[in-house]
């Protein structure tokens, strides 16, 4: 393994966690996420189905429903300058009609990060992405090879909305 050559993809809720883990540890030189999770967590915790809020409280072993509340808003708090601290080149993947993470809450998180970005918005596409995954991951990888062997240029900030994918 090369280890200057360390990338991170995320998918969902992973969208946010590779920013925090690479934020705090320099190694990461390019990050993903895809079906992005990268606003506040009102969406996914208290107004998607339950599910979520269920199984997240599970994985954190906060059991309690106001200390899992007390967690999430200080998680949310602290999210923006934590994103602000990512040096890695950066793509964020999703599609416009993502139920949990709408597009306005994706751009205030991308206008929140100072490291080179890109951004690729599927028009028609929802959270969980499948109708175009056989192009989606190629696409992703190829992003990561090119940014790992070449980088990206200080102030990269690059938006493709993505058109004609959905029959």
């Amino acid at each position: 393994m090369d280890k200057g050559k360390l990338a991170l993809f995320g998918m969902s809720m992973g969208s946010r966690w590779t920013v925090e883990i690479a934020a705090h540890d320099p190694r990461p030189k390019a990050v993903v996420g895809q079906m992005a999770n990268v606003g506040p967590s009102d969406i996914i915790f208290n107004q998607a189905q339950p599910n979520f809020r269920r199984i997240y409280m599970y994985m954190s072993n906060i059991l309690d429903d106001q200390k899992f509340d007390d967690f999430i808003e200080e998680r949310d708090r602290i999210w923006p300058g934590v994103a602000a601290k990512l040096k890695a080149n950066y793509l964020l993947v999703a599609g416009d009609m993502d139920e949990l993470c709408p597009p306005e809450d994706i751009e205030v998180f991308m206008k929140t990060l100072t490291c080179p970005k890109e951004l690729w918005l599927y028009e028609g596409v929802f959270h969980p992405m499948g109708e175009v995954a056989a192009d989606l991951y190629p696409a992703i990888m190829d992003w990561i090879l090119d940014t790992l062997n070449k980088g990206l240029p200080a102030g990269h900030d690059k938006r493709v909305l993505v058109t004609g994918q959905v029959m």
